[in-house]
């Protein structure tokens, strides 16, 4: 009996062991408790909070958008004016001089003159220009030539006329504003030079009619929907022929 209890204790002795040998070695084993699988997790998650840093990094600096698109401002001061070929283009506004845009407005009934350049001077109208303000339209002739000082006889007409042939000038308009301008010369062969009619839908003036030189004057006639109140003046630098119309009241 003795001997059998000393067995049966032996083996429950080793069985015991045993089973602590087994307890030992599973608690040590990493991949049972998920270990690995958090460190990757926690990498992940390290990477995941680093992106956001990385898209700051590549995004377009605002500062950069607006320097490629420009400040989008224009602070120019211009007026939209057809040029020679009747098409609008940009031209400086023109601002008053002395003897300018002080010149005395004329009553549709009153003829103004003015005594410059004698004709046969070396003027030449090399383009023409109109403008909408709020109390008047204006017409621009664009002159280049030595002399500044262009004379001129204004006056409203009923049927305007050519000079040398007498043919019937034809414009738009119910009233026309004839003018005879001296100091011109006659443009030499392929020089630009600018003649014949321009459309104008500002609020009185409805067509300008310009011609060629002829015995060292050039005749405009303004189309306008009524007789109106005018000036004439000129500006310099560069020289520039200057009709104004009145369109308030």
């Amino acid at each position: 009996m003795r001997v059998r209890r000393a067995a049966a204790a032996a083996a429950a002795a080793v069985g015991l062991m045993a089973v602590s040998l087994t307890a030992c070695t599973d608690s040590d084993d990493p991949t049972t408790d998920g270990g690995t699988t958090r460190g990757s997790t926690e990498t992940t998650e390290q990477e995941s909070t680093e992106a956001p840093s990385t898209e700051t990094l590549t995004e377009q600096d605002p500062q950069d958008e607006v320097d490629s698109a420009g400040s989008g401002t224009d602070d120019s001061a211009e007026e939209s004016v057809p040029d020679e070929s009747g098409t609008t283009g940009s031209a400086p506004e023109d601002t008053a001089e002395p003897g300018g845009n002080d010149a005395e407005w004329m009553s549709p009934d009153s003829t103004d003159t003015q005594v410059g350049a004698a004709a046969g001077g070396d003027l030449n109208t090399i383009r023409v220009r109109t403008g909408v303000h709020e109390y008047y339209d204006r017409v621009v002739l664009d002159l280049e030539g030595e002399d500044t000082s262009p004379g001129w006889t204004a006056s409203y007409v009923t049927d305007p006329l050519e000079d040398g042939s007498g043919a019937p000038i034809d414009i738009e308009g119910n009233a026309f504003l004839h003018l005879s301008v001296t100091g011109f010369r006659m443009p030499v062969e392929g020089e630009p030079f600018h003649q014949g009619v321009t459309n104008f839908d500002g609020g009185g003036v409805d067509e300008i009619y310009v011609s060629a030189p002829f015995e060292g004057m050039i005749q405009v006639v303004v189309g306008v929907d009524s007789a109106r109140s005018y000036r004439v003046f000129t500006l310099g630098d560069p020289l520039r022929f200057v009709i104004d119309v009145e369109v308030a009241g």
